[in-house]
């Protein structure tokens, strides 16, 4: 009778201590999870801001498919990843040219292969006509597709001004 009081002593010791082990492996592994979609869409609005920032016309341009579409203020959508790099390269010539933008919000859709972003955006730009520096604010919409092989790109984004 001893020894199955030591057993029995011994197992409620050691389970709860199991099952402590197994929560704080479970507990590792929830910080590790993998990215959502919403986390990847993201990432590449942040290297698209990032693009904006350093005046780089190539990295902009490298977060939209082939076939996107961009289309912002006063001037006519472009269409393309050249096209979409060649459009914010002639932006980057303007030396009052500055572009930010606050995301507000980003969804996937159930079928995990499309989602969008929407929010807000403040630019600088030079008047062609007078040269003088305007200030513009609005807001954005850019829709995302995943992929082949699970990447994220801007496949229509469309940015607008009340002005």
């Amino acid at each position: 009778m001893l020894k199955l009081g030591f057993v029995v002593l011994t197992l409620a010791v050691l389970l709860p201590a199991c099952k402590g082990g197994a929560s704080a492996a479970n507990d590792s592994a929830a910080v590790e999870a993998p990215p959502t979609d919403e986390d990847a869409i993201e990432a590449v609005e942040a290297a698209l801001l990032d693009g904006f920032k350093t005046r780089d016309a190539s990295k902009v341009g490298a977060q939209f498919s082939d076939t996107a579409v961009l289309a912002m203020p006063n001037t006519s959508a472009a269409q393309g990843q050249k096209a979409i790099a060649r459009l914010v390269r002639d932006r980057f010539s303007d030396p009052a040219f500055s572009f930010n933008f606050t995301n507000s919000g980003t969804e996937v859709a159930v079928s995990s292969d499309l989602g969008f972003t929407h929010g807000t955006y403040r630019g600088t730009s030079s008047d062609p006509k007078t040269g003088k520096t305007v200030n513009q604010a609005g807001n954005y919409t850019a829709v995302f597709r995943k992929q082949p092989g699970g990447t994220w790109k801007a496949v229509n984004e469309i940015v607008s001004s009340p002005n």
